[in-house]
């Protein structure tokens, strides 16, 4: 009688001239019908670790018993997040904020076919700012990053991850933290013009004071959606550049070649200081941007610039620092006409200068004046003509256009008021012009 020698994974089978054949039995990881030893069920697992820092990655890894459990890959998601704001790509943790969460560790088939093994863990998220460079810093590390409701985008530019404050370097303007090549929505306290400046993370964490800064000048508005970009420097200087602005305008220090901000000054903001090179030249020229209002909200932004306050800079270690007075400027004949849209139509409007749609800066080229509202708009030059001007809804069949009659030539200085009526029909849309000086703070 033929007798059966068995070996873990295969059948041989004698056979002729004495040859043994190895029958090769896949294991399916379920048990055998004959009660063999080839499945072994997962008993436990335990977490390798369970407390982290808030905004800190951690690579979640758990130990399977026994250890020859036919089935050991473990897959992990959040069961509760608490106040923690815990997600999970992969098998690596993420959270924003201090609390407790708890995750569920799942190994598919871990104790027989068709049915898992789970294990909950209750993880310790701790602050993750004490004692660090972000000890302070506003809600770190989410700052006032609001996928849902946040109207201002930021792009990051640079390949690595950077820092976003509002106005100033420091704890209390902290907004958020962008990655690599990244973007953000961020949700401001109101409706005005912001300083948003961008700083790289890994120099900050290194020179903290001392790391370089990217500056950048944009509105935030609750309604209207608006795009920057960002691209902070890798460097870092042992040197200060104070600026102390004199005026009643935005200032912006330009590179002479209009390449990039050096810096942007609020109005009246004295003291205000950013790193720079020792031994390195800045060649700079000096913007100046008015807020404007209607109704006592600020809208829009005029501009002008003073090339006799432009100037160079160089400083060294025995003289490591450089003041820069702005002084007030006189240049109302310079500023730029605009057109403020005041939307009493029941539609929601585009506004176009003969065929081309005004956007502010909005993001994707789209920008729209809901009905009841009012909107300034830039970007006009002197010498424009208020009749090109013209109002898209998608309920009209064809624009409106300011009527002929009402054609003006537009001069620096001058604010355009325009009416859309309430009932939408263009013959009735009138034109105002008020002195610009009317707008401002």
């Amino acid at each position: 009688m033929m007798r059966e020698r068995k070996r873990k994974g295969a059948l041989l089978v004698p056979g002729l001239f004495g040859l043994s054949l190895a029958v090769v039995l896949f294991s399916t990881g379920c048990p055998q019908p004959d009660g063999g030893d080839s499945f072994v069920a997962a008993a436990d697992i335990t977490l390798e670790k369970d407390t982290v820092a808030a905004g800190t990655p951690l690579v979640l890894s758990g130990t399977v018993t026994p250890g020859n459990a036919t089935n050991r890959a473990i897959a992990w998601s959040v069961n509760s997040a608490g106040t923690t704001g815990a997600t999970i790509s992969g098998n690596t943790l993420n959270t924003t904020a201090a609390g407790t969460l708890t995750v569920t560790a799942k190994i598919t088939n871990g104790l027989a076919e068709g049915t898992p093994f789970t294990k909950d863990f209750a993880i310790t998220v701790t602050d993750g700012t004490a004692g660090s460079p972000y000890s302070g810093f506003y809600n770190y590390p989410a700052g006032r990053v609001d996928v849902n409701n946040g109207r201002l985008t930021i792009q990051n530019t640079a390949a690595s991850e950077v820092l976003l404050f509002a106005g100033t370097v420091d704890k209390d303007s902290y907004i958020g933290t962008v990655g690599s090549l990244g973007s953000v929505k961020v949700k401001l306290s109101e409706e005005k013009f912001y300083s948003i400046v961008a700083v790289e993370k890994s120099i900050y964490e290194e020179r903290q004071a001392q790391a370089a800064q990217y500056n950048t000048l944009t509105y935030y508005s609750n309604t209207q959606g608006y795009t920057i970009s960002v691209s902070p420097s890798n460097t870092y200087g042992g040197g200060n550049w104070v600026f102390n602005n004199n005026t009643t305008y935005w200032v912006e220090i330009k590179k002479i070649d209009l390449s990039m901000n050096y810096a942007v000054i609020a109005p009246g903001a004295l003291r205000v200081t950013i790193p720079i090179g020792i031994g390195e030249i800045y060649d700079y020229s000096v913007h100046f941007r008015k807020e404007i209002k209607s109704a006592g909200k600020v809208v829009a932004l005029v501009e002008t610039s003073d090339p006799t306050q432009n100037n160079t800079v160089q400083v060294s270690v025995e003289n490591p620092t450089f003041t820069t007075d702005i002084n007030p400027v006189d240049v109302p004949a310079n500023i730029k006409p605009a057109v403020m849209v005041k939307n009493e139509a029941a539609q929601t409007v585009r506004v176009y200068y003969s065929q081309t749609q005004k956007t502010n800066g909005a993001p994707g080229g789209d920008f729209v004046v809901v009905s009841g509202q009012r909107q300034l708009i830039s970007g006009f030059e002197a010498g424009d003509d208020v009749k090109n001007i013209n109002f898209g809804a998608t309920a009209w069949s064809t624009n409106k256009w300011v009527p002929a009659a009402l054609s003006k030539s537009m001069t620096a200085d001058k604010v355009y008021e325009i009416t859309i009526p309430s009932s939408g029909n263009a013959a009735d849309i009138t034109v105002v012009e008020v002195n610009g000086s009317d707008y401002y703070n």
